[in-house]
């Protein structure tokens, strides 16, 4: 007799030692050994002895001849094993049932974590594929550094012509500027994996700091500035202007202007934040686009110009109006301007001047669309933005010296 040992939970975990069952055994096997032993040596007086004596006619009269302490001991150590007996089972059974909870609970936890690894395994997998698709989506076509190479070229002897030449005109520059456009729109149209017949364009902007302007630049450039209503154009810090002659586009005759485009000029504020009704936050006072590239001195992407009122609502210090102005201009231009991309043209020779500022457009969303676009095809046309830096600084001293001294 004894108790049984408490079993180990599954899993092959080892279960901790159950003294309590141990203790209780060696007690019910005592009890009994003792019970035994009485039962042995004073047989006939415990059989003379209640209960026994109750049942039996010969020595029923026993049953009053006094108390039989042999009987009594042999009676309370049999009770005793007994119960303790009953107690080690249930105290067993308990410890297996509790074992079995654990045991249940940890494999559910377990299959819970299982799932749990098999979908994040799955979400990796999911971002994995996505990563190879962008990746395989903008890595260039085969013949791009074929088509690299003779743009390279093109633009190579336009800004060698404008080297080499004693005089030139800013119209002649103007062209050699528009050839060197037309080739990163081609190169980006390249890029994005688009036929030919889809319109790429590209301008540059030029800035002018107010502290430059002459009255009738001022006048000019009030007449041209846009989305600043009711703003003297002295209160600024300058204007990125553009002039058609400064653009092109891949649907375009030859190396033409951008026809599809109206000069203009965009403000440059002094403060370019400013904050909020509740002050926790700061909002742009520069608009989106080129003026914001030209403030960060980083490229700015814009997969649809639709959402430019939107980001204006929401992350600038703009009134009701402007922001109706730029929704309506992008409006009317969705089929010319659907996407854009805006990189600063910054000098190269140490000083870190900004001179302009360099934009790229199309009729359909999503240009250049990736996150490894500025790993690659921003470093990738470097040599062209450098070439635009050493044209803009020839175009601006050519109008100088022009008669029509136009600055």
């Amino acid at each position: 007799m004894g108790a049984v040992a408490d079993p180990s939970p599954p899993g092959g975990k080892a279960a901790a030692i159950n003294w309590r069952g141990i203790t209780l055994g060696v007690v019910v096997s005592f009890l009994a050994l003792f019970a035994g032993v009485l039962g042995s040596l004073y047989s006939d007086d415990i059989k003379n002895a209640v209960p026994f004596c109750l049942f039996d006619r010969d020595s029923i009269l026993a049953c009053n001849g006094g108390i039989s302490w042999h009987a009594v001991f042999f009676w309370l150590s049999a009770l005793l094993a007994t119960g303790l007996f009953f107690f080690a089972q249930y105290d067993s059974e308990s410890r297996r049932t509790s074992n079995a909870i654990a045991a249940e609970q940890e494999r559910r936890k377990a299959a819970v974590q299982a799932e749990q690894a098999r979908t994040e395994a799955a979400k990796n997998l999911s971002k994995t594929a996505d990563e190879l698709k962008d990746l395989i989506r903008t890595v260039p076509p085969e013949d791009f550094l074929v088509a690299f190479e003779n743009y390279y070229r093109e633009c190579t002897e336009a800004a060698l012509a404008v080297r080499a030449a004693d005089s030139l005109t800013s119209e002649t520059i103007a062209k050699a500027i528009r050839v060197v456009c037309a080739a990163i729109a081609a190169l980006a149209q390249n890029f994005d994996h688009q036929e030919a017949s889809v319109l790429y364009a590209v301008n540059v902007m030029r800035y002018i700091p107010s502290n430059s302007w002459s009255d009738n630049q001022v006048a000019d450039i009030k007449n041209r500035l846009r989305f600043a209503p009711g703003i003297d154009p002295r209160s600024l810090r300058g204007v990125l202007d553009l002039q058609l002659d400064l653009s092109t586009s891949t649907t375009g005759p030859g190396y033409e202007p951008d026809a599809d485009l109206t000069e203009m000029a965009l403000p440059i504020p002094e403060q370019e934040t400013a904050h909020d009704n509740d002050k926790s936050r700061k909002k742009w006072r520069v608009l989106p686009g080129a003026p914001l590239a030209f403030c960060l001195n980083r490229p700015e992407l814009y997969q649809d110009t639709a959402t430019l009122a939107k980001w204006c609502e929401e992350q600038g210090a703009f009134d009701g109006l402007v922001v109706d102005q730029i929704r309506e201009y992008f409006e009317h231009r969705m089929t010319t301007v659907r996407s854009l991309a805006a990189l600063p043209l910054t000098r190269m020779d140490g000083t870190g001047e900004k001179i302009g500022v360099l934009n790229i457009h199309s009729e359909l969303s999503g240009l250049l669309n990736a996150e490894r676009v500025g790993k690659l095809f921003i470093p990738i046309i470097v040599p062209f933005r450098a070439m635009l830096i050493d044209l803009l600084d020839a175009w601006v001293r050519a109008r100088a010296l022009s008669p029509k001294g136009s600055g």
